[in-house]
């Protein structure tokens, strides 16, 4: 069916190993094999430092080649350093790449590295991105426009994202048995352009003047996948909204993982400038209250007790 099949071994023990190699001439870097552990793959790399015989310890998490939307906390130890790393962030809206350096050493060949791996949260919450082989087989025409430009998909795959699809398709309607589907209200670029997003193929565009527009299609179509994208895009430095504008758009879509993140960003400071914006009009009650405990938690160090000024503001709302 042409739909690639995503690896789902699980490594029991969170420790990933690596024997050093010798060296080749020209060589910079040495990999561990892909170690699944809690639901993400990560491997180590070595690396030459110039001009000196130590090399650098940097461990990878490899979760973007299968999932647009995660985060993860992890603590790091190796047998080299116990009690390393704390709480070190890894997510997929940080632009930098995915890895943190860990140590630098003067490993020798036949040396054995060991570091040991443990996720707050297990990588079978985030969502698989569908995969698709360049020649599979693409079965359904969708029409857009009075031009009628046709995009050819894959049907099985499609509905495997989308709720939409898997009726239209699939379903008693008419369509299903209709050899061009013609899709209306959405142009043909705009479309093309969220498919590209649902397999993470190139030339994708995700902007600030086009994410409402996709989050309105991905609602539309009922493509979590895509949604992803964007709330990873919202989340990321490329999206130049500010705070506000980013937490009136996860209200405004209904977006309660975008919300949530983005409340515990704010100071008291952006919230009162909040409170006297237009802004602050558009959110739920349950929004209000959210940030209102968040900014509680800011004073008070932990969830406010029940005689608490802020208990009584809360209470209020």
């Amino acid at each position: 069916d042409g739909i690639m099949a995503v690896p789902t071994l699980e490594i029991e023990s969170n420790k990933i190993s690596m024997v050093v190699k010798r060296w080749v001439p020209c060589q910079l870097d040495q990999f561990s094999p892909v170690h699944r552990i809690n639901g993400y793959p990560w491997r180590l790399r070595l690396t030459r430092v110039k001009g000196s015989d130590k090399l650098t310890l940097t461990l990878l998490c490899e979760k973007s080649s299968e999932s647009v939307l995660w985060k993860c906390n992890v603590d790091i130890c190796g047998s080299f350093r116990p009690e390393l790393e704390s709480n070190v962030p890894f997510l997929s809206w940080d632009e930098t790449p995915h890895h943190i350096l860990i140590w630098v050493a003067e490993w020798k060949e036949g040396d054995r590295v060991d570091v040991e791996v443990t996720a707050d949260v297990h990588g079978e919450r985030w969502r698989l991105r569908p995969s698709l082989y360049l020649l599979a087989h693409r079965d359904g025409i969708l029409v857009f426009g009075e031009e009628k430009k046709k995009l050819y998909v894959n049907k099985e795959s499609l509905a495997s994202q989308s709720p939409f699809f898997q009726k239209l398709f699939f379903s008693n309607f008419k369509e299903k048995n209709m050899v061009e589907i013609p899709i209306g209200d959405v142009e043909y670029e705009e479309f093309s352009n969220i498919i590209k997003m649902v397999y993470g193929f190139d030339g994708a565009s995700l902007t600030d003047e086009n994410v409402h527009r996709i989050q309105q299609l991905a609602d539309r179509f009922e493509l979590k996948i895509v949604e992803d994208s964007v709330v990873s895009f919202v989340l990321s430095r490329s999206c130049s909204f500010s705070l506000s504008e980013k937490l009136v758009f996860a209200e405004e879509y209904d977006i309660p993982f975008l919300r949530d993140l983005l409340i515990t960003d704010f100071t008291a400071d952006m919230m009162e400038e909040l409170s006297e914006s237009p802004a602050w009009d558009q959110l739920s009650k349950e929004t209000t209250r959210a940030l209102l405990k968040q900014i509680c938690k800011r004073f008070l160090g932990n969830t406010p007790s029940c005689s608490s000024p802020c208990s009584s503001i809360q209470s209020y709302y």
